[in-house]
């Protein structure tokens, strides 16, 4: 009689244990790929988004020297300093400072134009930005005394000579994720 060797019954689920752990880990690697993927996607989006707001702002500043106005003009003149940027794709952006918070700063995108625009005719996407503005305030009488003033002005014995000017982009995931930058812009003339 010829003895047959053979994998008993314990040997191939022994294997195919192996097998599906090796699996599981190729696919958690996969899927948890995919997830850092997309989150970095959304962040790149949010920090151009968030530096496409600052260049706004600098191009306000650097037109109103251009026209020899005040360099702060059209900045600093809201009721309040929080603001979106107002533009339709065309003309010259200008800030709408009606809205006080990130919830209501929701952008919209312009699909015949593919551009992004701020609370005009659009399509709603997934990410919000808002401004906050700050004046950078100088003592009149000591150059060395600096204050950010909160209010868009500056007291009384003290003269506006730069604008902090704050971006908060985020989009809704789960609870708010978002970024913050900051830049000051000096009136060098």
């Amino acid at each position: 009689m010829i003895k047959k060797t053979g994998q008993t019954i314990v040997e191939v689920l022994i294997a195919l244990f192996v097998i599906s752990v090796g699996l599981y880990g190729a696919m958690s690697l996969m899927i948890s790929n995919d997830f850092l993927q997309s989150q970095n996607k959304k962040n790149l989006v949010m920090m151009n988004l968030a530096r496409e707001a600052l260049e706004i702002v600098q191009n306000k500043r650097d037109s109103n020297w251009l026209a020899n106005a005040n360099f702060a003009q059209g900045i600093l003149d809201g009721p309040n300093c929080t603001a979106v940027t107002d533009w339709d794709g065309g003309s010259y952006p200008s800030f709408d400072f009606s809205v006080n918070d990130l919830e209501n700063a929701r952008l919209k995108i312009n699909h015949s134009e593919s551009t992004i625009i701020e609370h005009r005719n659009g399509t709603d996407i997934s990410y919000y930005r808002l401004l906050t503005f700050s004046a950078i305030c100088q003592n009149k009488n000591d150059v060395t005394d600096k204050v950010f003033s909160s209010d868009c002005s500056c007291p009384s014995n003290y003269k506006v000579v730069g604008v902090r000017s704050k971006v908060d982009v985020g989009y809704k995931d789960n609870g708010w994720k978002k970024i913050t930058i900051y830049s000051d812009l000096y009136d060098w003339r």
